[in-house]
């Protein structure tokens, strides 16, 4: 599987507000400023390997989603991507991770 991201954006200022990445790697900051939430400051400095996939989140203080939690932390039920179905089931969960009010349709194809 590609590496795969899904994003969430503030609509008025296009602020990156969450994202997560499969196979992508990134490091977290090493400064923990008093921003920072006390559930990210275990993973101050860390680094994701393409195997640890990741949640990112705006944290006011930093540049726009430098801080990330691994998945396996997360209760996102999406660990990891495997099929096709596993991408109708991450596009459906984090719409309600985000509280996505409109409707999404998803259609797979029929091979």
């Amino acid at each position: 599987m590609l590496k795969t991201s899904i994003h969430h954006l503030e609509s008025n200022s296009f602020t990156n507000l969450l994202r997560i990445d499969y196979k992508g790697t990134h490091r977290n900051p090493e400064i923990i400023k008093e921003t920072l939430p006390s559930y990210l400051k275990k993973y101050a400095g860390k680094w994701f390997n393409l195997d640890e996939h990741h949640m990112h989140v705006f944290v006011e203080g930093y540049k726009p989603l430098a801080w990330a939690i691994p998945l396996k932390d997360h209760d996102f039920p999406v660990k990891e991507l495997n099929s096709t179905s596993d991408l109708s089931d991450l596009i459906t969960n984090f719409a309600k991770l985000i509280n996505l009010k409109s409707q999404i349709n998803i259609q797979q194809a029929i091979f």
